[in-house]
């Protein structure tokens, strides 16, 4: 903005020069011609009119030459001025650009998520937590184990009952699932028509939805 004006008060400058200048030429020439003309009336008796019309005319034609070149010098030093301006704005606006980017924050990338892996575990029910304890959780099937754990995410997991558990077992996974259909004291196995659903709380799984279970 500051560019800009000071800009236009060198334009308004150089127009108020150029004028200047356009009525100095004007007036010389009027001199000029009076001169001439002054000094042709006094000499008539010793010179041709012919002789000092042509002085006349080659003065003119000085003058108007002289009057042309300043007037194309004036408007160079106007187009001039004007592109040097335009110059000085176009390198304000790159520098504020850059002092502006430079300004703002970097965007740090976000942290890559560690891929999940989902696992399959062996679990044992605890009656009294109503849940899976974590320390009780392996990674293989041990004399214990009562349901199969697969993990979905880091605090989302489904659980079934072992199909051949221990039958010393059965009574404690009663709690943890819901039996549609046959009976606890005639069965050979048991299948699990609908796995039922953990989510980790502290060193704990907790059930959200008991699994479903037939007895055959």
């Amino acid at each position: 903005m500051e560019t800009t004006s000071q800009f236009a008060a060198n334009t308004e400058i150089l127009l108020i020069l150029a004028l200047i200048a356009i009525v100095l030429s004007v007036i010389a020439v009027g001199l000029s011609f009076y001169t001439i003309i002054s000094a042709g009336r006094q000499k008539k008796s010793h010179s041709r009119p012919s002789s000092t019309a042509q002085e006349a005319k080659e003065l003119a034609e000085k003058l108007d030459s002289d009057f042309e070149s300043r007037c194309k010098r004036i408007a160079r030093e106007v187009l001039d001025e004007d592109r040097l301006a335009q110059q000085k704005a176009a390198q304000a606006a790159a520098e504020r650009a850059a002092a502006e980017k430079a300004a703002e924050p970097a965007v740090q990338p976000e942290p890559e998520k560690p891929s999940f892996v989902t696992e399959h575990l062996y679990g044992e029910y605890d009656e009294q937590d109503r849940g899976f304890s974590v320390q009780d959780i392996t990674s293989t099937k041990v004399a214990r184990s009562q349901v199969e754990i697969d993990t979905l995410s880091p605090d989302r997991a489904e659980f079934s009952i072992i199909p051949d558990i221990d039958s010393s077992l059965v009574p404690g996974i009663k709690d943890c699932c819901e039996m549609t259909k046959g009976e606890w004291t005639d069965y050979r196995t048991i299948r699990t028509v609908a796995k039922g659903r953990l989510e980790l709380k502290g060193d704990k799984w907790n059930i959200v939805e008991k699994a479903k279970i037939v007895l055959e």
